[in-house]
């Protein structure tokens, strides 16, 4: 269900072409995040942002230069519903629209049928989501679930184009 904090929702494939860098028909199996697309371009525009991205670079992960995974860990939100993922390797804690977490292990099962009675992984998983989640902020626009309240506040949000 795309929308939804399973894999159905965020894991979307990506293609990057590069062939003076990347070499042709490379395909690269680790978990990445959108956040990873703008750092990259940033790194490679040879510039130093003010502030620190969330995101990595991901050129040296694939042209080999650096190993392993550029995520140890990987955190998703959405504010407006209250919904999070956590990935770590192949453990993902997942809370979407029903309001509770489960627990699957995508590499066993990647559709996310068959919730784990693991209470270790389930307890470090949440432990981090909200480590991490306290760290954030307030999003300074309301979402798209709150278009009601957004033209209340904001009465002349379109104009009359009739009055032109």
């Amino acid at each position: 269900g795309k929308g939804s904090m399973y894999e159905g929702g965020i894991r979307v494939p990506f293609a990057m072409q590069w062939p003076s860098v990347i070499a042709g028909n490379t395909r690269y199996e680790e978990p990445i995040i959108s956040l990873d697309m703008f750092a990259t371009a940033v790194a490679l525009a040879g510039v130093e942002p003010k502030k620190k991205l969330d995101g990595v670079n991901l050129i040296p992960y694939l042209t080999g230069a650096s190993e392993g995974a550029p995520h140890e860990i990987l955190f998703w939100r959405q504010y407006d519903s209250d919904g999070l993922a956590v990935r770590a390797g192949n453990m993902k804690l997942v809370r979407d629209k029903n309001g509770e977490k489960e627990l699957y292990n995508l590499q066993d099962d990647i559709s996310e049928t068959m919730q784990l009675d693991n209470a270790e992984a389930f307890e470090q998983l949440s432990a981090q989501h909200q480590e991490w989640n306290s760290q954030n902020l307030d999003p300074v626009f309301l979402g798209l679930r709150h278009n009601e309240l957004y033209n209340e506040q904001n009465p002349d949000r379109f104009e009359n184009v009739e009055k032109y």
